[in-house]
């Protein structure tokens, strides 16, 4: 259940802090989340329990102090994931199938109670 708060909490900051770059919302998040289990990184917590409010105050400060200049490239922690890697675009999906001929008709009737 982690990624609809995560994601709630990035939704909220960036409403109050629109001229804040994604970079920035992220490191402001992984910044001041609460640690839960093992110090750092760990597989059940990964970084921590998000904390909409401390993130709030550090990114009260500045989108800057929160997570560098946008040109600057994201800060490791920002990578998304423990081992995130890139990765080669997934393949295209299947086409659909081709469209029935002008010819095949479908008809509809609705009937209400009136």
């Amino acid at each position: 259940m982690a990624c609809p708060h995560v994601a709630g909490v990035a939704a909220l900051l960036w409403s109050h802090f629109p001229e804040c770059k994604n970079n920035q919302i992220r490191n402001a998040m992984i910044y001041s989340a609460v640690e839960s289990g093992s110090a750092g990184w760990d597989a059940y917590y990964g970084w921590g329990r998000v904390n909409a409010g401390n993130a709030y105050e550090l990114l009260k400060q500045g989108c800057e102090f929160a997570g560098g200049p946008y040109s600057d490239p994201l800060h490791d922690l920002a990578l998304g994931g423990k081992d995130q890697v890139p990765s080669p675009p997934t393949p295209a999906p299947t086409p659909a199938p081709p469209c029935p001929s002008a010819q095949e008709r479908f008809e509809v009737q609705i009937q209400t109670d009136n």
